[in-house]
């Protein structure tokens, strides 16, 4: 199973993750550096993308990308919608699905990384956690649960 994660330059707790990834992906400059995610994702093919961002108050997966930002411009001139994001099956997850969906920065790589997803029929998965940053070890959880489910996806075979 092929993991690559990435982050943003402001995430308080990039140590962090790349202790738990190993390899991990920073957004500096969003025009200058997506471009880069872009290619290692097309390069790499993983079978999961993870993305982490610093949430207030609670941890949660965004379910949805949406062609909005900042409430009044698109995304894409020419693109759907919305995309939907891979959330992993838990019984037990303390980490919530978004009731709403973002339009910030987190949302713009979303739907870039989906539309790149979609155009190259890649059969990447893409997860967005938005984190709270004393809730770091849910990551831990997050690789545990994606490996259970990948260890019985091939026992299956």
């Amino acid at each position: 199973m092929k993991i690559l994660a990435y982050t943003f330059y402001s995430a308080p707790f990039k140590e962090q993750l790349q202790d738990l990834f190993g390899d991990l992906f920073v957004l500096k400059k969003l025009t200058h550096d997506l471009p880069k995610l872009l290619s290692q994702v097309l390069e790499q093919k993983p079978d999961y993308l993870i993305g982490v961002a610093k949430f207030g108050y609670r941890s949660q997966y965004e379910s949805v990308a949406i062609n909005q930002f900042h409430k009044n411009k698109k995304v894409s001139k020419t693109g759907p919608f919305k995309y939907k994001l891979f959330i992993p099956k838990s019984k037990n997850s303390v980490i919530k699905v978004a009731q709403r969906p973002s339009d910030s920065f987190c949302n713009w790589t979303m739907y870039k990384i989906s539309h790149l997803i979609q155009e190259e029929k890649l059969k990447t998965k893409l997860i967005f956690v938005h984190l709270n940053s004393k809730q770091l070890t849910l990551i831990k959880e997050l690789l545990q649960l994606l490996r259970k489910n990948e260890n019985t996806k091939s026992n299956k075979n």
